[in-house]
């Protein structure tokens, strides 16, 4: 069972301090596919439980990427396509039936309302400087999709149907 889940990294940029944050909001993935830390923990839950259900992927996942870096449009974008290196990390395959969606944006630029300057200047992250933040995302997309997992409630549906929290198995995991 999914839900919303958040994460942030400060990152280090030549002695200047970002924060990348993300909110995520979760419905995918098959639970024999979930993994945490690389151990396959989905396989072990689902073992566990009285009965799961067998469906195919038909879920979808949406991340908001938020950071306070100088970032073009075009970084941003590239941004937004790695963080999907992180959700893959938690054993989502990005199944035909599902639909991610990825959106980033940078407070780092402010323009005022009503400037009268045709120019304007604007700063942009040397791209030989991007991987770090590349990585956060990816780290921040990872957290915030077992945040959500592991802060989800267990829900009850129509016809009897029960979705447990992954929190309901939480001693199965060695700490």
């Amino acid at each position: 069972k999914g839900g919303i889940g958040t994460s942030s990294r400060l990152v280090d940029i030549d002695g200047s301090v970002f924060t990348v944050g993300m909110l995520v909001l979760t419905n995918m993935g098959l639970l024999e596919e979930l993994k945490i830390n690389g151990d396959k923990t989905g396989r072990k839950i689902s073992n566990e439980m009285k009965s799961c259900d067998r469906e195919s992927d038909k879920g979808s996942l949406i991340m908001i990427i938020a950071a306070d870096i100088p970032l073009s449009s075009r970084q941003l974008k590239r941004i937004a396509k790695r963080a999907e290196v992180g959700v893959s990390r938690t054993g989502n395959n990005i199944a035909n039936g599902s639909g991610e969606i990825a959106l980033a944006f940078s407070t780092a630029q402010r323009l005022k309302h009503e400037d009268t300057e045709v120019l304007l200047d604007l700063k942009v992250l040397n791209e030989e400087k991007i991987d770090i933040v590349f990585k956060a995302a990816a780290e921040c997309a990872e957290e915030a999709v077992l945040n959500s997992l592991i802060t989800a409630e267990k829900t009850a549906g129509i016809d009897g149907h029960v979705r447990d929290s992954l929190s309901d198995y939480i001693h199965l995991f060695e700490m």
